[in-house]
């Protein structure tokens, strides 16, 4: 009988040690990366601040049937047709930067690289080549020093060129991110997106980092709180910089973000006020297959924020998704007026507006056409990659 309580006894302490040393493993790398064990002591933290938090209200079943006439929000429209031939041509314009007297263009998966034109659309060079890049996923401009930082998400890490294409350095990180931005300090910005960086002892799991120009880190955001770190269905780069402001948005959260110094400013929230959600309680530690048969359930009428916006000088531009379909919104920032609904042309309307929005500039926005958009109502689909558009909107003050 002895023998028996000393055997449990010796299982019991067992299982008290094992678990101890479960609660204290930290994982030793981390998508390849070694541990660190950094500690929070030793960084600056950037907190959020909600002081100058505003809601701006969507009653989604109204905005169903509302309808949104390019004549009523089109202020003027400009063009710059991009020169492209056989040896300079591409694929699609994912992202555009217009900086003093050039435009940057990113093309993510057809050339890979970055073109540079004037402002009058003419063709200067070519940044990168194919090869150079397994996925070019976005880029910035150093106005400091005039040189464009390219971010290759598969290799982790970011490229820097002159504006001639002349290589001038590569920086590594010790983590993972989504996507990144220069800071008027010449530090960089860089959002986690679902990626938790458990590598990275007492710093892990934080909304994004700042680094300096060695991919050192120096300061932190909040603890990523999301519940959906295992959903990739809305898109991995819900950020952007305007003139010297960094905006972002985190994975549902229906609220817009600036990083301003030494905090976050909660800027903009969107209050699907008719039809409230838990999205914790819905998709919390769902998966991507869970996540999408959740919507199919409830018919896709559980309206989100889709965290993709751009801001001009005057206006706030944000997408929202409801009802297996996606739904612009205009929001005029000087009078906090909204347009939001289905946008529709009338037959004579001089103004035709494309919705694959790449970019800001001042007070207009940017999209683009190339010959697919101007035929796509021809039974011909061909892709003629030669005729580029850049169309530049500006938008009326809303009454």
């Amino acid at each position: 009988m002895k023998l028996k309580k000393n055997l449990l006894l010796s299982v019991y302490v067992l299982i008290v040690f094992a678990l101890i040393f479960f609660l204290k493993y930290e994982p030793k790398t981390y998508k390849g990366l070694a541990y660190n064990n950094l500690l929070e002591k030793d960084y600056d933290l950037i907190k959020k601040d909600t002081k100058e938090l505003q809601k701006i209200y969507l009653h989604v079943d109204t905005l169903l049937n509302q309808k949104i006439r390019t004549e009523e929000i089109i202020d003027s429209i400009y063009e710059i047709k991009l020169e492209t031939s056989d040896n300079f041509l591409i694929g699609a314009i994912d992202e555009v930067i217009v900086y003093n007297d050039y435009i940057f263009i990113l093309d993510i998966y057809k050339s890979k690289s970055v073109f540079v034109f004037d402002k009058k659309g003419k063709f200067l060079n070519q940044i990168g080549k194919k090869l150079d890049y397994l996925r070019p996923e976005s880029i910035d401009i150093d106005k400091k020093n005039n040189q464009i930082l390219i971010f290759d998400n598969h290799k982790g890490k970011i490229i820097i060129y002159d504006f001639k294409g002349k290589l001038i350095n590569e920086i590594k990180f010790n983590l993972v991110f989504q996507g990144f931005k220069i800071l008027d300090s010449g530090n960089i910005f860089l959002l986690c997106g679902h990626y938790t960086n458990d590598h990275l002892g007492e710093l892990k799991n934080k909304e994004f980092y700042i680094t300096d120009k060695t991919g050192s880190i120096i300061s932190y955001g909040p603890e990523n709180t999301s519940q959906y770190n295992k959903i990739k269905y809305n898109l991995d780069n819900n950020f952007l910089s305007k003139n010297k402001n960094i905006t972002y948005s985190y994975r549902f959260s229906d609220t817009i973000f600036k990083i301003d110094k030494r905090k976050v400013n909660a800027l903009y929230n969107l209050e699907f006020i008719n039809k409230k959600h838990n999205f914790q309680n819905l998709f919390g530690n769902k998966n991507e297959r869970e996540f999408i048969e959740i919507l199919k359930e409830k018919k896709f009428t559980i309206p989100f924020f889709m965290g993709k916006h751009f801001f001009s000088d005057n206006h706030l531009l944000f997408e929202y998704f409801y009802k297996n379909r996606v739904y612009f919104s205009f929001y005029d920032l000087n009078n906090n007026k909204l347009k939001s609904g289905s946008i529709i042309e009338d037959k004579n309307s001089i103004y035709r507006l494309e919705t694959n929005f790449c970019g800001t500039y001042e007070n207009y926005f940017i999209t683009s056409k190339d010959e697919f958009h101007l035929n796509k109502k021809s039974s011909n689909l061909q892709l003629n990659i030669k005729n580029h558009t850049l169309i530049f909107y500006k938008l009326k003050n809303f009454e």
